[in-house]
């Protein structure tokens, strides 16, 4: 339900808890990610898409981490907002992808 206002949405909803993260640095892997996101509560699943240019696999600069619970998302937003991680100030918004389980 895309329509529906996240307050609405019950907190079991991947949306709900699911953080989109900008500006990272092309260097920065998931294991970097989720270390950083560990700080305000417990991850059920970090993802940094990538693309592949010949034999290298390139990040495409953004990531999504989901959350187990949505406290933990609204935490994040408010005290990771600008944290530097690999030399590049993290840009952290509520992610409103359809995910599929």
């Amino acid at each position: 339900p895309t329509d529906v206002p996240d307050s609405e949405l019950p907190d079991s909803h991947p949306s709900t808890r699911t953080l989109h993260v900008t500006n990272l640095n092309f260097a920065t892997t998931e294991e970097g990610l989720r270390q950083c996101m560990e700080a305000v509560g417990p991850i059920r699943k970090v993802t940094i898409p990538t693309k592949r240019r010949g034999q290298e696999i390139l990040s495409l600069g953004f990531g999504f981490v989901e959350f187990e619970a949505r406290d933990a998302l609204n935490r994040a937003l408010d005290e990771l907002q600008g944290t530097v991680l690999d030399g590049h100030a993290l840009v952290l918004r509520k992610s409103h992808q359809q995910q599929q389980q």
